[in-house]
């Protein structure tokens, strides 16, 4: 008795196959009886397989596989069944064991390379065809588009829009760029007017009034300031950081005393008000723009004032240079 090297069953000592796993012994007739034993069966459900009768050939296959498990004809013959009958899957399964069994096969590999082929293409045809007959699917394709094409609608008209909004914007601007006709059309620049006509009189040239700077600013309102009551009297100021000095204008009252005082005090406050004032040029403007009077105030005047403020004292100790008209 011997023991077979797959299954370990119990054996007679001349048997060359194992009766329960269908492994074949070592010796030198083992294959050949092995074939021997196979190759009718094999060959009986190869005719089956051509005659159609695809079910009883692979009975039969299996039935030699039970025997002899790494039957490479079994193994193959099961993928041409699987083939035939149109199942390129379970052909690649047959196929791809027998590659394992005969790895130099080259037939057999190609066998197995022409399943694997038809079952990809199966794969991506069964894609596309779920993708086409999903309503789900086919549902969000169709919303995705029609919300590039609302996104590409909005686009073109936001674009137009905004051309149709440029040119009206120029339009506008050129309004504004070309001349201005009273009554009709502009005469030409080089149209000459007829001889004894009238001609309207050429209004004024437009007086462009400088720009008070802050510091002028803050100086009139200093004054204005110090001045109380009278603070609306003040009509102007001018400022020249670089030296120092200011011009007052101030709108003339009465002619007397009042005048001469509320000058020295517009200039004392100017000194006064820390924004950089060292000399103040004060003039007293009537009513028609005439110059009544004119003085000067300086920083080293008011500190040597004398009298009381706002006294006709003190206004001719810090004014200077007065003139009257």
């Amino acid at each position: 008795m011997k023991l077979c090297d797959r299954c370990y069953s119990m054996l007679e000592e001349s048997a060359l196959v194992c009766q329960e796993c269908g492994a074949t012994m070592e010796s030198a007739s083992a294959p050949q009886a092995a074939d021997a034993v196979a190759y009718p069966e094999i060959a009986r459900a190869n005719l089956k397989r051509m005659k159609g009768e695809y079910a009883e050939a692979e009975q039969i296959c299996l039935a030699v596989l039970k025997q002899f498990p790494n039957n490479l004809s079994a193994h193959l013959l099961l993928g041409d069944v699987a083939w035939d009958r149109g199942d390129a899957r379970q052909a690649v399964q047959w196929y791809d064991m027998a590659v394992d069994l005969a790895p130099e096969s080259a037939s057999t590999r190609a066998k197995l390379d022409r399943a694997r082929a038809l079952v990809a293409k199966e794969e991506i045809r069964a894609g596309l065809a779920g993708l086409e007959g999903d309503p789900s699917r086919a549902g969000f394709i169709w919303t995705t588009l029609l919300v590039i094409a609302a996104i590409v609608i909005v686009g073109v008209f936001a674009f137009r829009a905004g051309g149709e909004r440029g040119r009206r914007e120029a339009s506008d601007l050129d309004k504004y760029v070309e001349p201005i006709s009273i009554g009709g059309e502009a005469p030409r620049v080089d149209q000459q007017p007829e001889e004894g006509s009238l001609q309207p009189p050429e209004p004024p040239a437009a007086q462009v009034q400088p720009l008070q700077s802050m510091a002028e600013t803050r100086i009139l309102e200093a004054v204005r300031t110090g001045l109380g009551a009278e603070a609306s009297r003040v009509a102007a100021c001018h400022f020249d950081p670089r030296t120092g000095d200011a011009a007052l204008s101030v709108l003339f009252g009465d002619g007397g005393d009042g005048d001469l005082i509320l000058l020295a005090r517009a200039g004392a406050a100017a000194i006064e008000s820390n924004l950089g004032v060292s000399r103040v040029v004060l003039k007293l403007i009537a009513t028609d723009g005439r110059l009544v009077m004119a003085g000067t105030v300086t920083a080293d005047s008011l500190r040597g004032a004398a009298g009381q403020p706002s006294t006709v004292e003190w206004a001719n100790s810090i004014l200077r240079d007065i003139s009257r008209e």
